[in-house]
């Protein structure tokens, strides 16, 4: 009779740690369940339990963009970049100067560039950098991309404009314009990789 009534205490325990109860203890709970997902999404094979646990960390704080945020960086990493592109239009949406979240066209013109859909990437790149002239690493992504679709021209004016910015990207926007002018092909990096 002891053994069963400790066992229903730890049931009991274990079930009042993930029970949210009033805001506070729902945003903590959505917290935990984010950051447990963050984790599972980075290791092979447990990506879709990760999606499972940053759902749930959704139902608990629905009008919480930042999770809608790291969701898409889940999807994206199980290879589920058209629900990536959902959870950033709802974002972009709802942040459409990306005060909040500054990265949000990046990281949806790379989810593009992954489904095959080159022209949206690249209307993406060039809005951000409209807003965000100085970001040598969203240059180099350009230029990239430009070279990967075959626009040779337009991929070394990408760089040289990158390399204007005094970037830490410099070493990498150097490499790639060798790669261009060498006439090598170019792999393009994973979305939310970086």
């Amino acid at each position: 009779m002891l053994n069963k009534s400790f066992i229903v205490v730890i049931v009991f325990f274990l079930l009042a740690q993930f029970a949210p109860v009033d805001a506070i203890t729902r945003q903590q709970y959505a917290h935990n369940l984010a950051s447990l997902a963050e984790k599972m999404s980075k290791q092979e094979g447990k990506e879709f339990l990760a999606i499972s646990y940053i759902n749930e960390a959704i139902k608990a704080q629905p009008s919480n963009l930042g999770m809608y945020y790291k969701r898409a960086a889940i999807y994206s990493r199980a290879g589920l970049n058209a629900e990536a592109i959902k959870d950033l239009n709802l974002i972009l949406k709802n942040d459409p100067l990306g005060k909040k979240f500054p990265s949000t066209l990046k990281y949806r013109a790379e989810c593009f560039a992954a489904l095959g859909s080159y022209q949206k990437a690249l209307s993406d790149y060039q809005t951000f950098l409209r807003k965000a002239p100085k970001s040598g690493k969203v240059w180099y992504y350009y230029a990239e991309l430009l070279w990967f679709v075959g626009d040779r021209e337009k991929a070394l004016q990408a760089i040289n404009s990158g390399l204007r910015t005094g970037s830490h990207w410099e070493k990498k926007m150097r490499s790639l314009q060798t790669k261009i002018l060498d006439n090598k092909k170019v792999k393009l990096h994973k979305p939310f990789s970086n």
